[in-house]
């Protein structure tokens, strides 16, 4: 049996004697609503009595780090260096969720508590992110247990307020960039195309915010005053983001429109399944015309 069988084979075997549920289950006990009343002190347990078991059997040196951000919640950054000549790969996850919703569950499950219904797991957090972070360090602790190394350099920042906009995560990164330094980063968040279809995106959607301020004079004008002879900033700010985009959302400044969507780009997103979902209607002529929802979504 080679390397690679013996590690899916200890990843079989967690599953079959219980313990990737039961160590799973820790996690989603820990209740990690950045967005409600739980503290940071509270987030901070999630690393102390969540994870930190794992990271000792990865043999993973970390630290917590308070939030360069007053009062927001603390990261934690850690590292296995196994050699200076392996590629580093620098893994991303959170361990905050939105909140519970208890009540609001199917069949009346708890979302506090993980459980197993078919071939499905419930609970705060198993999809969104403790669930898909927790399955990357038992699938390195199976790799571990068998070749008895990694075969690369493994660096790691976790957050606890990414469900409330990250605060202080770019500000961290900035003061920690040498120890996070690394040739490629891997993050477990997000969708798959299709539940049966495991997913690697190879980059994500970027934004770039900038505001719009329309001031022609202090004060306010009482429209039936001087309607009509002084120019109306909302007037005249909708006339500005009209320049940016037409009716449809089709982007009309040619210098902002992606070059990425080549043929070849387009030839793989034709053979995946559909993305959309069927609980909600799209706009079918909404958007880029010509382009098919597929290559909206990730090639545009």
């Amino acid at each position: 049996m080679s390397t690679l069988e013996k590690a899916i084979q200890y990843s079989r075997n967690s599953f079959a004697n219980g313990e990737f549920i039961q160590r799973l289950s820790s996690l989603i006990e820990i209740i990690t609503d950045s967005k409600g009343s739980v503290s940071a002190k509270v987030l901070r347990e999630y690393y102390t009595k969540g994870l930190f078991s794992i990271f000792e059997e990865l043999r993973i040196k970390s630290k917590i780090i308070d939030n360069p951000i007053n009062d927001k919640p603390p990261f934690l950054i850690g590292s296995r260096i196994e050699s200076p000549e392996y590629k580093t790969i620098l893994f991303y996850g959170h361990g905050d969720t939105v909140p519970l919703q208890t009540g609001d569950w199917y069949e009346g499950i708890n979302p506090s508590e993980l459980k197993v219904i078919g071939d499905k797991i419930y609970g705060r957090g198993v999809a969104d992110n403790k669930g898909q972070h927790f399955i990357n360090l038992m699938a390195l602790l199976s790799v571990l247990k068998t070749k008895k190394k990694l075969g690369f350099n493994l660096k790691l920042i976790f957050e606890m307020g990414e469900e409330i906009g990250s605060p202080g995560l770019f500000e961290l990164c900035e003061l920690y960039k040498e120890d996070l330094k690394s040739d490629v980063l891997i993050a477990s968040d997000g969708p798959r195309v299709s539940v049966e279809v495991p997913t690697i995106f190879l980059g994500s959607r970027g934004a770039v915010n900038f505001e719009l301020e329309v001031k022609y004079r202090s004060g306010a004008h009482h429209s039936g005053n001087w309607g009509g002879v002084l120019r109306d900033p909302a007037i005249r700010l909708s006339h500005a983001l009209s320049l940016i985009t037409d009716k449809n959302g089709e982007i009309l400044i040619d210098q902002w429109k992606p070059n990425s969507l080549t043929s070849e780009v387009k030839g793989r997103l034709k053979v995946l399944p559909t993305t959309i979902s069927e609980t909600l209607d799209i706009d079918e002529n909404w958007g880029e015309p010509g382009l098919t929802p597929n290559e909206k979504l990730f090639g545009w």
